[in-house]
């Protein structure tokens, strides 16, 4: 939170659903708040960087993702060569164990990490039906 202003925090929260959107960012301020209330100080600028590695990753995503949305996901991307990032349709924050293909593609990739996981699931999963 020491890197960031009220301002930009509303601004950060503009594109989520209108339904959602107020208290994210009502949760957000009161974080700030507290950082504020603490005194904490900005960390070095070298840990704003990204991580450039070409160990193995695992990037899930969910569609519905309202806290760290896909396209936060694909900025991983660029510095991390050997990386592997996977959208799920039906699903929104936290991926693993919320449905049998993420999970195998969680398995499969825990098991031969050097080898893209298969991802013929994800075309079956479908779209959650809000009534």
């Amino acid at each position: 939170m020491a890197f960031t202003t009220t301002q930009e925090l509303a601004n950060a929260t503009l594109g989520m659903h209108p339904a959602i959107q107020p208290g994210v960012l009502t949760g957000l301020q009161g974080d700030f708040s507290i950082c504020q209330f603490w005194g904490e100080q900005p960390v070095p600028m070298v840990q704003k960087q990204p991580v450039t590695s070409a160990l193995p990753t695992l990037i899930l995503s969910g569609k519905y993702d309202p806290i760290t949305p896909v396209s936060n996901a694909k900025l991983l991307l660029p510095t991390l060569s050997h990386a592997y990032l996977f959208q799920f349709p039906a699903i929104g924050h936290g991926v693993f164990n919320t449905h049998p293909c993420p999970d195998s593609i969680v398995s499969a990739f825990l098991q031969r990490p050097m080898a893209k996981p298969d991802d013929s699931c994800i075309a079956n999963m479908t779209e959650p039906d809000f009534q």
